[in-house]
């Protein structure tokens, strides 16, 4: 079998045939409503996703939509392209809350998803494009990060565009050679520049180049293997297929890739060196971000793919025997696209389990062909070993939980609260196993599809609902910003110390000035004209909101007094720096610290210079 037959090749008992205009439709629906559900509900923003809604909501109020802000300070770590789709869904909603903010990310995956579907449609038909657009969309890692306010699934709908755009003109379908356009190499073009305005420079475009570079090289070489032209000609062949990139198009990707940063560097030449510092400096430099082994993606891998894990390993086996026959075939370019990020990522120092959502698409494929050969080859007494799995599964867990939940429940502590949610998930899990082995037994392929589909729309719903804000972090911090009013006058200002100010000033109901030292507090304070005593003490205490593991040091420049703190955290080891507390500072006439002494103290000894000895 060669491998454009391969790549038709279907088990026996496929999906019913599905129309194509209803794979789209379909997939958008159903994924569209799991994505929404409860979207702005489920938690409150987290750290990376405050970031970017502040930034957005700072460029509503100014207008300024060049210079990304956090506090009125210029914040230049990441490009702005996700900040300015946050910034478009607040103007149109006429807010900018949690679900104004995640619905950026919700349209850029639905958008990933469809171009992904239309691919496997591409080359295997609407069925296998229905089912692994599906698979994508239930998906752990794709549900994780979708619902986030976070530039990760902007960068991965760009690479999958851009790879999606690339396999339509050189990837070889079933019965015809590959048909290349001009347009598609624009399109191409442009949203490789796009990529550079989502995450940082280069990493998107070489995550992007990658698989392409490398499935040029092996088309070229099977050229200049199988045509049989003269030596003299074979090293052109071998490279002729790298002419694609000299295209017009380059020229439009280098303009949208740069325009940002050089309008950036124009107003703040320093930022060249921020951005190799959150780069390269993170990747290769002597602060190397997240340091973890080579092996360390093997151990992530398939808890991201979960719950689809077990058929990605049936279908990559199938895969792998017609990506090695074909040199221009999809599994090839599938494989590449997997494998070269894969093994780009295991080589970097820097890692983190978000950086391999880039690699995961053609997993979803993979998880669909594992699937249809997995119910077409269930045997027919499947019904009744999986029902009585399913009742002993059942029976054993009902008495386990009657011996096992009063040793238990001391232990769980703070978390004992996620155990009905635990018993809920396990029994629908059950009652999805019971339902598809049933259906599958008898062939039932549209039955055992609706019986997975909706189990899995109910599993996540549920966490949604439940399991989500029961394990929100960063909840009880929300919760004490948004009651500082009970203990603070309108009127008095509250100073910020050294705490991150993006989720501050979301959710704090009143102003707040940020600072990182206690002397710049206090020349703040003096500034405002506290009145003070005959001594040079002031009279009058300033609200200081900060952690609690920065109290010791705001003890040395003042007479600190606890006003008010928040809820110790119900899970994970304490940390002092994760909570609250709001303080009152009468504040030293004279302090020195390694800079040198208050303003205040400063003005005293100028006079006494003046006066001479």
């Amino acid at each position: 079998m060669d491998g454009a037959e391969g790549q038709s090749s279907r088990p026996k008992r496929p999906l019913p045939v599905t129309r194509t205009c209803s794979v789209f439709l379909t997939v958008l629906l159903y994924v569209g409503s799991l994505l929404t559900f409860h979207l702005g509900e489920a938690r409150t923003f987290t750290g990376h996703e405050s970031l970017v809604a502040q930034i957005a909501r700072e460029m509503l109020a100014t207008g300024d939509w060049i210079v990304p802000r956090i506090a009125g300070r210029p914040w230049l770590e990441k490009p702005p392209l996700p900040h300015w789709c946050v910034v478009l869904s607040g103007w149109l909603l006429g807010t900018l809350d949690e679900f104004a903010a995640r619905l950026p990310s919700v349209l850029a995956g639905l958008i990933g998803i469809v171009l992904l579907s239309w691919l496997t449609k591409r080359w295997f038909g609407a069925n296998r494009g229905l089912l692994t657009g599906l698979i994508l969309g239930t998906s752990y890692y794709f549900v994780t990060y979708s619902r986030l306010a976070e530039a990760d699934i902007f960068l991965w709908t760009l690479i999958v565009g851009c790879l999606a755009t690339f396999a339509a003109d050189w990837v070889r379908l079933p019965d015809q050679a590959a048909d290349q356009r001009s347009y598609r190499r624009w399109l191409f073009f442009a949203l490789l520049g796009l990529t550079q305005l989502t995450k940082g420079p280069l990493f998107g475009a070489v995550l992007v180049l990658l698989p392409c570079l490398a499935f040029l090289a092996g088309v070229g070489f099977d050229q200049a293997r199988t045509e049989r032209k003269a030596a003299a000609t074979a090293p052109f062949r071998t490279l002729q297929p790298f002419f694609w990139f000299l295209h017009p198009g380059f020229l439009l990707g280098i303009g949208l890739a740069t325009f940002w940063p050089l309008l950036i560097l124009y107003r703040y030449p320093d930022a060249a060196e921020l951005w190799w510092m959150h780069t390269f400096g993170r990747l290769i430099g002597p602060k190397v971000l997240n340091p973890a082994p080579w092996w360390y993606y093997f151990g992530s891998l398939p808890w991201q793919l979960l719950p689809w894990t077990p058929c990605v390993l049936v279908g990559m086996v199938v895969s792998a025997k017609r990506a090695w026959t074909d040199a221009q075939g999809a599994d090839r370019f599938l494989w590449l696209w997997f494998g070269t990020q894969f093994v780009f990522l295991s080589c970097v120092s820097a890692k983190h389990h978000h950086y391999l959502i880039h690699a995961l698409p053609p997993c979803a494929l993979w998880a669909a062909e594992g699937l249809e050969r997995i119910i077409a080859a269930a045997p027919t007494w499947l019904n009744r070993v999986t029902g009585r799995l399913a009742f002993r599964l059942s029976a054993a867990a009902v008495i386990g939980l009657a011996f096992i939940l009063p040793i238990t429940l001391p232990i769980l502590g703070p978390t004992w609260h996620l155990l009905n949610d635990a018993l809920v998930l396990s029994f629908l899990g059950i009652a999805i196993l019971l339902g598809l082995g049933v259906t599958m037994a008898h062939r039932l392929t549209a039955e055992s599809g609706l019986i997975l589909f909706g189990g899995l729309w109910l599993a996540y719903g549920w966490i949604h609902f439940s399991v989500t804000p029961k394990s929100d972090g960063y909840a009880q911090e929300t919760e004490f910003l948004r009651s500082l009013n009970r203990w603070v006058p309108r009127s008095e200002p509250v100073y910020v110390l050294g705490l991150e100010p993006s989720r501050l000033l979301l959710y704090s109901p009143r102003d707040l000035e940020i600072f990182i030292h206690p002397r710049e507090i206090a020349e703040r304070s003096a500034q405002r004209g506290k009145p003070t005593g005959e001594d040079g003490e002031s009279r009058q205490a300033d609200l200081v909101l900060t952690s609690r593991g920065h109290e010791p040091q705001l003890r040395k420049f003042g007479q600190v007094a606890c006003v008010a703190s928040m809820e110790p955290l119900r899970t994970g080891k304490y940390d002092p720096f994760r909570e609250l507390a709001l303080y009152r500072v009468i504040w030293k006439p004279e302090r020195s610290d390694k800079r040198g002494q208050f303003r205040t103290a400063r003005r005293t000894d100028d006079k006494n210079r003046a006066a001479g000895p």
